[in-house]
């Protein structure tokens, strides 16, 4: 990876595999046999077959439902006839809600505060050359 000043265009610094601590190594291996860049054709036809798995399951699912599901209806649960339920639903989803946007919020800010103290003056743009 290479950090690039986004006024000048001067290389701040490149960070080669070399300098990876495991965990960064880690993902760039999940990264490269995602992309089926790992272990060759093998590689790229097991992840095809994972591919095909998946949408053949979406659609026997469908079809499964079709079969299966009540003449002249589509076979949905009836609604709760007690109105507590949508009211205790209400109280647990927005709080949660809430609670998931503040953390967000702060876990962003305080990476973006993080990168942009690295290199006082400077702000920071990674350029991923292994993807190229």
């Amino acid at each position: 990876m290479v950090y690039v000043d986004q006024y000048d265009a001067h290389v701040l610094d490149d960070v080669g595999y070399a300098r990876f601590g495991p965990a960064a190594k880690a993902i760039e291996w999940g990264i490269a046999v995602h992309q089926g860049q790992q272990f060759g054709a093998i590689n790229r036809y097991v992840m095809l077959a994972g591919c095909l798995a998946i949408a053949v399951l979406a659609i026997s699912a469908v079809t499964m439902w079709w079969k299966r599901r009540p003449k002249r209806s589509l076979g949905l649960a009836p609604s709760p006839a007690d109105a507590r339920v949508y009211r205790g639903l209400f109280a647990i989803v927005v709080p949660l809600a809430i609670l998931i946007r503040w953390w967000v919020r702060l876990f962003s800010s305080r990476w973006r505060s993080k990168a942009s103290s690295r290199l006082p003056g400077t702000t920071l743009r990674c350029v991923d050359l292994f993807s190229a």
